[in-house]
């Protein structure tokens, strides 16, 4: 599962997040107004956190940074997530 900026500060809670029992990307941007990296609750291992460093909600930064760093970083983290899934998968088919 993924979970783009995840409002958990709002809308959203910790209890729905953390009762997927899936594993899951959390990318959230660092200074997220909706739940910044550090006040989530301790993840369980099959969750995982990206933070976006100086983003908002919307990923974008308001710092002079373009967004297009920002996007970079959420997709690098995304697919290195989504290769370690596909390689745990393999690796757990072949035992």
């Amino acid at each position: 599962m993924l979970a783009l900026a995840y409002p958990l500060l709002g809308p959203g809670s910790p209890e729905e997040l953390l009762a997927t029992g899936r594993p899951t990307l959390v990318v959230q941007g660092g200074s997220a107004p909706f739940g910044r990296p550090g006040q989530f609750p301790p993840l369980p291992p099959e969750i995982e956190m990206a933070e976006i460093p100086s983003a908002n909600h919307t990923f974008g930064t308001g710092i002079g940074i373009p967004h297009s760093i920002s996007l970079t970083r959420i997709t690098a983290a995304v697919t290195e997530w989504i290769d370690r899934q596909l390689s745990a998968h393999t690796h757990g088919q072949r035992r």
